[in-house]
């Protein structure tokens, strides 16, 4: 299970379906979450506890998040493609977003996360809330 593929697809899986403290298994001690400036919730994030921390603003930002994606990878890399549908919220209004994930994967585990805003009008809108 050491393939960047299966363990970026195994750490979405147990997130979802299981909860961010099932998904620390995916991720390496010292992992590095970066997420863009524009966002309620940017800012590098380090280590388990930081990812803990990165979920619960996610959690206060989104009402409800839901996600389609498809993985490719080669070599420690993986890239998720896809959309983030779900609702604010403070406003209750309903944002789908095309996002680009990069991860690093090294021995089995995620090490490094850089999440991608396609539309950067969405990065906007979101930086209004």
């Amino acid at each position: 299970m050491n393939d960047a593929k299966t363990v970026v697809e195994s750490f979405i899986h147990a997130l979802t379906s299981q909860g961010p403290e099932a998904a620390l298994a995916f991720l390496d001690p010292a992992v590095v979450v970066h997420e863009v400036t524009r966002l309620p919730y940017a800012g590098t994030y380090h280590g388990h506890d930081g990812f803990r921390m990165l979920v619960g603003k996610l959690m206060s930002f989104w009402e409800s998040i839901e996600s389609e994606q498809q993985t490719v990878a080669d070599g420690e890399f993986a890239v998720v493609i896809g959309k983030i549908r779900g609702r604010v919220r403070t406003s209750g209004e309903q944002l789908e977003v095309p996002v680009l994930e990069r991860y690093h994967v090294k021995g089995g585990r995620i090490v490094e996360l850089w999440p991608f805003y396609i539309d950067t009008h969405l990065e906007g809108v979101f930086s209004r809330r």
